[in-house]
């Protein structure tokens, strides 16, 4: 998993000001890199099919994140994506036990293998 501050935090200003015995401002430069957070509502409500067929809401969502996510990999493939889940059954999120939170995919560059993971039947 890419840490966002590995990305946009500074090093060299505080590496500079660290060695003269100075706390560390902490500021951050732009690096031209977007960072998208997708946070997708899974509970049971949203896998209800829709009238005549019509898919979910859930996929419906899901077909979003996937188009999202193509059009990062070939216009912007350095920017940082992520794909978030609540209203689960399991948890999984690392540096917090925050119930009914699911990361799927770390905040990191988008790839072909994230693409297809996103994929529903």
């Amino acid at each position: 998993m890419a840490e966002w501050n590995a990305y946009y935090q500074n090093e060299e200003e505080d590496e500079e000001e660290q060695e003269e015995g100075g706390e560390s401002s902490g500021e951050f430069k732009f690096t031209g890199r977007d960072s998208l957070v997708f946070l997708v509502d899974a509970s049971k409500e949203m896998f209800i099919k829709g009238e005549d067929g019509e898919p979910s809401n859930f996929d419906k969502t899901m077909q979003c994140v996937r188009s999202v996510y193509t059009s990062k990999i070939i216009s912007s493939h350095r920017d940082l994506v992520a794909l978030v889940f609540y209203g689960t059954e399991h948890a999984k999120n690392h540096r917090n036990n925050f119930k009914h939170v699911y990361v799927y995919h770390d905040l990191d560059e988008p790839g072909e293998s994230r693409c297809c993971n996103t994929t529903t039947t």
